[in-house]
């Protein structure tokens, strides 16, 4: 299971030129916040709490490319994300609880990107 989070593509490019260091702690940043998300109410769903204890984050680290991961080591993780079919004609509604926490990060990483290149271009005019 697999959602990406995406800013404007020309707002990350211009923050990575200027400076690599703030493009990745804005990224990660953002990892950890979907992280610690994931741990509280409604963040991911409740059973016997297995769920949440497999949420495992790795930050990004400057290279050539970012790749930083949030994700779930329990193997039904997917199927309580997308749902699945129980007997002949039963099914359980996928609950995406991941799909919210990335999307709701999405504008707070967008926001981000914008006030590190504000700050950027502050210290540029000064």
């Amino acid at each position: 299971m697999k959602y990406s989070l995406k800013g404007d593509k020309r707002l990350e490019q211009a923050l990575y030129k200027k400076s690599k260091a703030r493009f990745y702690g804005v990224a990660n940043k953002s990892l950890v916040e979907i992280f610690n998300r994931a741990k509280r109410p409604p963040g991911t769903p409740r059973d016997n709490g297995d769920l949440i204890k497999s949420r495992r984050l790795r930050e990004a680290i400057p290279s050539t490319r970012f790749k930083g991961i949030f994700y779930y080591t329990e193997e039904y993780a997917p199927h309580v994300e997308y749902g699945h079919d129980v007997g002949k004609n039963g099914h359980v509604d996928g609950q995406r609880y991941l799909k919210r926490n990335v999307s709701k990060q999405g504008r707070i990483y967008m926001n981000d990107l914008i006030k590190e290149l504000k700050k950027w271009l502050k210290k540029l005019v000064l």
